[in-house]
C-alpha cells in the first residue's frame, strides 16, 4: 500500500486522471480488509461452518447495495465510489472477527506448523500461475487507461472482472466433494 501512496502522482499524470489517482487513494485501504475477509472466510470454509460462511458472503453483497445507496441519497461526489467496497470489507470484517477469533491461535503447536509447511508447499505451485492471472486482468485495464476514458475503462473493467468470475464460477464441485453445513 506504500508503494502504490507514492506512486499516485506519477500514475495520475501518466493517466492524465487526478480522478482516477484520488479514487486509488481511496480504494487502496480496501486491499487490507478484502484479504482479511478471503482468509477469515477460508477459516470458516475449513471450519465447515457452511451456513456462516454463505451469510457473510450475502451481508457482503448487501452491504455494498446499502452503501451505494447510502453514497446516492447523500449525493457524494462519484470518486467515493471506489469506498464502497472498502466500507464494506471494513464492516464485514468486524463482523466475522467474534465467529472467526476463537479459531485463530497466536502460536503454532508442532501439528499446526506440520500442516503449515504442507500448506505452503501446495499454495506455492499455484502462485505464479495464478500471479499471471491477475496480472493480465491488470495490465490491460491500466493499457486501456492510457487509451481510453476514465467511463470507458471503468466499463472494461467491470466486463474483465465479470469474465474472470464467470469463468471461475463455471468450474463445479461434485455434491458428495462438499462440506457438511454446520
Amino acid at each position: 500500500d506504500l508503494l502504490a501512496y507514492a506512486t499516485l502522482p506519477l500514475v495520475a499524470s501518466w493517466l492524465k486522471s487526478q480522478e482516477v489517482a484520488e479514487a486509488w487513494r481511496i480504494v487502496l485501504p480496501t486491499l487490507v480488509a478484502f484479504n482479511l475477509n478471503k482468509t477469515f472466510l477460508a477459516v470458516l470454509n475449513a471450519k465447515q461452518r457452511m451456513i456462516l460462511f454463505a451469510i457473510f458472503q450475502g451481508v457482503r453483497f448487501l452491504l455494498v447495495l446499502a452503501i451505494l445507496a447510502g453514497l446516492m441519497w447523500f449525493d457524494a461526489p462519484a470518486v467515493w465510489i471506489g469506498a464502497i467496497m472498502g466500507l464494506g470489507e471494513m464492516a464485514l470484517f468486524a463482523m466475522m472477527l467474534p465467529f472467526v477469533l476463537p479459531d485463530l491461535r497466536p502460536l503454532p503447536t508442532r501439528e499446526a506448523r506440520t500442516w503449515m509447511r504442507r500448506h505452503f508447499h501446495f499454495g506455492i505451485r499455484g502462485y505464479l500461475t495464478a500471479i499471471a492471472l491477475e496480472l493480465n486482468c491488470k495490465i490491460t485495464v491500466l493499457v486501456a487507461g492510457v487509451f481510453l476514458t476514465d467511463s470507458e475503462v471503468g466499463v472494461y473493467g467491470m466486463a474483465t472482472i465479470d469474465r474472470k468470475s464467470t469463468r471461475l464460477n463455471s468450474s463445479h464441485i461434485p455434491l458428495s466433494r462438499m462440506p457438511s453445513s454446520a
